[in-house]
């Protein structure tokens, strides 16, 4: 009875101490797994984080390398730049050195003949004035008369200008009668060539008398533009302002017709011509020269070259000398013809006139004046006559990459 009251009351004593030792045991398991999980967490966040410094780290060392290899890509586009400048200047100085070398043998190719011609004409212009009767031919067929005409103009521009003559220049100068006006031959170009005019009666008008060449059909448009400009800088209806601008135009016009004769009738191109066509082309390079020359003097010294007066009609008796006569002839583009038979004592007596002219003009042909002989060329537009030479430009290809490292960065 004893001992089953011992164990009613000693059983559940042990039974709850049985529990309390078992719920002990297992929450100090509990409390260990999460020690141990907490642990490798850890351990896999460190882990985690070790990995990510490696990969920023590989990711700076990538960086960095390609800094490196963008700094050496710029580094030879720069070479590369600086190679393809040097070798364009080094074309450059090519070309200059090869351009002004040829400019230097054409200048004195062209100097030579020049010199030799100038070096002829004075050689006859010394004879004419010392020896007559060895230059009666360029006398009497007026060739002398119209070179010193062609230095006068050249040389003395002022002497064309309007107003009266110097009384320096035409002081005492033999007069010219009316017998010698009409024994002296005078001539402008035509269609047909060269035709005689009058010094006693009015010119012919000056755009009548295209030669035969400037006839064709070619020149038609040319033809017609310088002639229109022409008269309107003649006719006196015009502002100054007006004035300027046409004789801008008819310059522009002139300077067509005149490339459009050289590029059909090249100089160069000349050997083998008949005589015929020889007559034909020196008549047009002469008209062109002289209808230049009168339209510009004529419009300077606003004289009226459409309706061209008679020599007799400008000049009173009293003024009529070998001063007004050069003056005239070279204001309205005539020259000396052939003197007739039975008249070449007029010319032979014109020979002195002349070179009293030209020792007041101050114009003497001498071994100065034949030693300077230079060619009056642009040298600026001889140098643009063939283009210079363009540094290599870069392919797209090559424009591209920048843009495409910009890009990638």
């Amino acid at each position: 009875m004893r001992f089953m009251l011992f164990i009613c009351l000693v059983g559940p004593a042990l039974l709850l101490t049985s529990s309390v030792a078992t719920a002990q045991i297992v929450i100090r398991n509990n409390s260990s797994d999460t020690i141990s999980n907490r642990v490798n967490a850890q351990a896999n966040l460190l882990k985690a984080d070790a990995e990510r410094t490696r990969s920023l780290a590989e990711a700076r060392l990538l960086f960095a390398k390609s800094e490196i290899k963008l700094v050496e890509a710029a580094s030879k586009k720069v070479d590369l730049k600086l190679k393809v400048m040097q070798n364009y200047w080094n074309m450059q100085e090519e070309y200059d050195v090869r351009k002004w070398n040829k400019l230097a043998a054409d200048i004195e190719n062209r100097r030579k003949p020049m010199v030799e011609q100038r070096a002829r004409m004075a050689s006859l212009l010394d004879r004419a004035f010392s020896d007559p009767a060895n230059s009666k031919y360029a006398v009497r067929t007026g060739n002398l008369f119209n070179f010193l005409l062609d230095q006068i103009n050249a040389q003395q521009s002022g002497f064309l200008s309007g107003g009266d003559m110097s009384p320096g220049i035409s002081a005492n100068l033999a007069l010219l009668d009316d017998q010698t006006l009409e024994a002296i031959q005078v001539q402008t170009s035509s269609s047909g060539g060269p035709i005689a005019v009058s010094l006693t009666s009015p010119l012919p008008q000056l755009f009548t008398t295209w030669p035969f060449l400037f006839r064709n059909s070619e020149f038609a448009a040319e033809r017609d533009a310088m002639t229109e400009l022409g008269e309107q800088m003649l006719s006196r209806e015009l502002t100054p302002e007006q004035q300027f601008e046409v004789s801008e135009k008819f310059t522009s016009a002139f300077e067509s017709i005149s490339s459009k004769f050289y590029h059909r009738y090249p100089p160069n191109q000349r050997k083998g011509l008949s005589l015929a066509q020889w007559r034909r082309i020196n008549d047009a390079e002469t008209f062109l020269r002289r209808v230049n020359q009168t339209v510009t003097q004529a419009a300077d010294t606003d004289v009226n070259a459409i309706q061209r007066q008679a020599y007799t009609d400008a000049y009173p008796p009293e003024h009529r000398n070998i001063a007004t006569l050069s003056k005239f002839m070279l204001q309205n583009g005539i020259e000396f013809g052939k003197a007739k038979p039975g008249t070449e004592f007029v010319y032979d007596q014109l020979a002195p006139q002349f070179r009293e002219l030209l020792a007041r003009l101050e114009i003497n042909p001498n071994e100065e004046w034949i030693t300077d002989a230079m060619v009056n060329m642009d040298l600026a537009k001889q140098v643009r006559d063939e283009p210079v030479p363009k540094p290599p430009q870069p392919d797209a290809q090559q424009q591209d990459a920048p843009n495409a490292n910009a890009n990638a960065e």
